[in-house]
């Protein structure tokens, strides 16, 4: 009796089981399937046909005879085995660029969300949809909008999910909105190149931004040559307690602060302010 029902599990364990790198499963593969080889080669082995008959190839081993028999099976086995793990590989591979891209799109998303809504209100909406995306495919119907899209030259159906963004509405108190205006700006698009026009709102605008993060005050939009901000935008204090005076203090201050910082960059900001409920 000899190992031929051993050796076959050999390579589908190198490839399936232990899930290593490709290259390295082919290569232990490569080399399992050689020593296999030289192992019928170099050893003398008689191999047994029937009771007492030894078989006869013609040749004066054995055990060639009986690597000409094993060969073809072994060989087989070894190419569905690296067929099988290189399979393997390519959908883990995928599945990693799919959720890798997942990730990155939702970063891009929340980026978004961030820059055009206060940061509570983003947070609600991105919470709200992580719990419907939790309830698809159980219980009733959720309300995260699906698109699906069909390539017919290919064959492919692929199914998109939209952020949804419901009616937001939370009471806040009164807050103070603070209305930064670039002066003159219909005068400034005509007089300036298109290029120098972004240059110029760029370093404008961020400037502004890195002031209304030290001052800590919300960014609410950018409206063509206008910026604006919210001070006292904050739920989780309590409405009541809460000094409105202060709030709207610490919007003038960073109006000054504009002014003083963006009195370098020739540009004329006029600031307004109002209070709202």
């Amino acid at each position: 009796v000899d190992d031929a029902h051993l050796i076959p599990w050999i390579p589908l364990f190198i490839n399936v089981v232990l899930r290593i790198p490709f290259s390295r499963a082919l290569t232990l593969s490569l080399i399992h399937l050689a020593l296999f080889i030289l192992n019928h080669l170099v050893r003398r082995l008689e191999m047994q046909h029937g009771a007492t008959d030894a078989r006869d190839c013609g040749v004066d081993f054995n055990s060639f005879c009986k690597l000409l028999d094993y060969l073809p099976m072994m060989s087989g086995i070894t190419v569905l085995c690296v067929a099988l793990g290189y399979r393997t590989e390519l959908n883990q591979r995928r599945c990693y660029l799919i959720s890798f891209s997942s990730k990155i799109e939702q970063s891009r998303s929340r980026e978004v969300l961030h820059n055009m809504l206060p940061d509570f209100v983003a947070d609600s909406i991105i919470e709200h949809n992580k719990d419907l995306a939790t309830r698809i495919g159980s219980g009733p119907r959720p309300l995260l909008v699906l698109s699906t899209r069909r390539r017919s030259n290919l064959g492919v159906s692929r199914t998109a999910f939209a952020l949804e963004i419901e009616t937001f509405a939370r009471r806040c108190g009164n807050v103070t909105v603070l209305f930064c205006d670039v002066a003159d700006f219909p005068q400034l698009v005509a007089a300036l190149t298109p290029k120098q026009l972004i240059s110029m709102m760029h370093r404008l605008f961020s400037c502004i931004d890195k002031l209304v993060f030290i001052h800590a005050l919300t960014k609410l939009e950018t409206v063509s040559e206008s910026y604006v901000v919210c001070s006292g935008l904050n739920p989780d204090d309590n409405t009541d307690d809460r000094i409105v005076s202060t709030d709207a203090f610490r919007a003038v201050l960073l109006g000054l602060d504009i002014l003083d910082n963006t009195a370098s960059m020739n540009i004329s900001v006029d600031r307004g302010f109002e209070d709202a409920e």
